[in-house]
């Protein structure tokens, strides 16, 4: 009997601990059945914030990229700027100068038109008065110029010279006395020997001087005298109307 007694409490331990081991059983299927899933989840959230944090450090680069991307094309931007406003001034400057030039230019227009001209009415023939004349004589059958006569010459020269626009005629002459060929061959030495000297010694340009050679001059009167005063070279200065007022007084007065 107690033996009987004692296998019942051991069969009912038994059989506790078998319901309790099939419990605990029962239990870690349970908690297994809830627990895997959320982990199960738990990994896939935990992949999925891996995979983001990766896309987000990605993310990160490419925008740190695209901020120096974008900070250089500011400086670029602000160097293409400080550019353009340089180019802007330099474009302002030369405009300035254009401008400037352009005035100038119209200046110098409107003096080169009135110079004109005024050259244009100066070498008028209509406008060329008789502004000085001088009588050269010579010696009887010489063609040599004087003392007498480079003084005359030294002095209408100074005249000559306060004149802007000027032109110069030169004749000679011989008394009727003598060959005609000789005295017209003689006539032109004479005229020869007053241009020479106005030339090389007042430098007188030849351009301004008209030379003849007339040969004898006709007398009505052939006294001594007369024949004298025949022997000569007669120097006859044009000028622009109005010039006569700057021809010196010191000058000769005509000896004709």
């Amino acid at each position: 009997m107690i033996t009987s007694f004692i296998r019942k409490p051991a069969m009912a331990a038994g059989i506790a601990l078998m319901a309790l081991v099939g419990t605990g059983c029962a239990t870690k299927k349970y908690v297994r059945s809830q627990v895997d899933p959320v982990a199960g989840r738990v990994s896939e959230v935990e992949k999925t914030n891996a995979q983001q944090a990766t896309a987000i450090s990605q993310l990160e680069n490419e925008v740190s990229q695209v901020d120096e991307k974008a900070m250089a094309a500011d400086k670029r931007a602000a160097a293409a700027a400080q550019e353009a406003a340089k180019a802007n001034q330099e474009i302002a400057s030369v405009r300035t100068d254009v401008s400037k030039v352009g005035q100038e230019l119209q200046g110098f227009r409107t003096e080169t038109q009135q110079n004109i001209a005024a050259v244009e009415r100066s070498l008028n023939p209509a406008n060329y008065k008789l502004v000085l004349e001088e009588n050269v004589l010579f010696r009887f059958g010489r063609s040599q110029l004087t003392p007498e006569a480079k003084e005359q010459l030294n002095q209408a020269a100074r005249s000559i010279a306060a004149l802007p626009h000027y032109a110069i005629e030169v004749q000679g002459f011989t008394d009727p006395t003598g060959d005609p060929n000789y005295n017209l061959n003689l006539s032109r030495e004479r005229a020869q020997a007053v241009v020479r000297y106005l030339a090389t010694e007042h430098q007188i340009p030849l351009r301004r001087i008209h030379v003849l050679g007339a040969g004898p001059l006709k007398l009505e009167d052939r006294s001594l005298e007369a024949r004298k005063q025949a022997r000569k070279v007669e120097i006859r200065v044009f000028a622009p109307e109005g010039a006569a007022a700057k021809v010196q007084t010191g000058s000769l007065p005509s000896t004709r």
